[in-house]
């Protein structure tokens, strides 16, 4: 089983929909996953269309390739391909754990000026493993600063980018329906992006110097 965690050095960097889209990649690559949603703000559910369920304990997608659990411990998802913990940034105990256990760590940054100036910390953020990866948040080419600041930072850490993801309404749209984004929205920008980020992940995995199995 492999285990990622996704985190994000700032609020509104868009977390929650990223871990609910790139769980639904991995399960449209055939593969069960587990979602571990440690915030207390309780929104993966939400993005998972899973919003009608219980807030504790384990819940699963109607396709059933995503179970959902709430909680603080790794030891919940044995038996997936695949585990996505959505780490709050409001505990660095349970960050630092949950990151010290992770084969990948996957940084969201959003292409905003607030990105641009957190490049410093982003810089050390990777520095601290080569497991440690980067998805860029938030891409629109219409608008000149998040165009230089998707390109600045697909610069400066060509080598650690997964992808990124464009700015787009189909997101919202997927949540305020309480559905997933890959079922409302299956042509969109956002999930077309995420699903080559998602292989662009386990790529880079792979090219690890001790790689990620996925069991199968």
């Amino acid at each position: 089983m492999i285990r990622v965690a996704i985190t994000s050095l700032r609020g509104g960097a868009g977390v929650t929909a990223l871990v609910s889209g790139m769980a639904q990649a991995a399960a449209a690559e055939g593969l069960d996953v587990t979602c571990v949603d440690a915030d207390d703000q309780g929104l993966l559910k939400h993005h998972l269309g899973l919003a009608s369920l219980s807030d504790d304990g384990e819940n699963r997608s109607a396709n059933a390739r995503i179970t959902l659990r709430t909680g603080q411990d790794w030891n919940v998802v044995n038996g997936a391909d695949l585990a996505i913990f959505d780490l709050p940034r409001a505990r660095p105990d349970l960050r630092d754990d949950v990151m010290a256990d992770a084969d990948a760590i996957v940084l969201v940054v959003p292409a905003s000026a607030s990105g641009l100036a957190l490049a410093p910390s982003v810089k050390a953020f990777l520095s601290a493993g080569e497991n440690r990866f980067l998805l860029i948040n938030f891409a629109d080419s219409r608008v000149a600063l998040k165009t230089a600041a998707a390109s600045y930072l697909q610069e400066q850490f060509g080598d650690r980018v997964i992808g990124q993801v464009r700015l787009d309404e189909a997101v919202d749209e997927a949540l305020a329906a309480l559905d997933t984004l890959s079922s409302t929205s299956p042509y969109s920008a956002a999930w077309t992006d995420i699903r080559v980020a998602f292989v662009s992940l386990l790529n880079k995995m792979n090219s690890l110097p001790v790689a990620a199995v996925m069991a199968k």
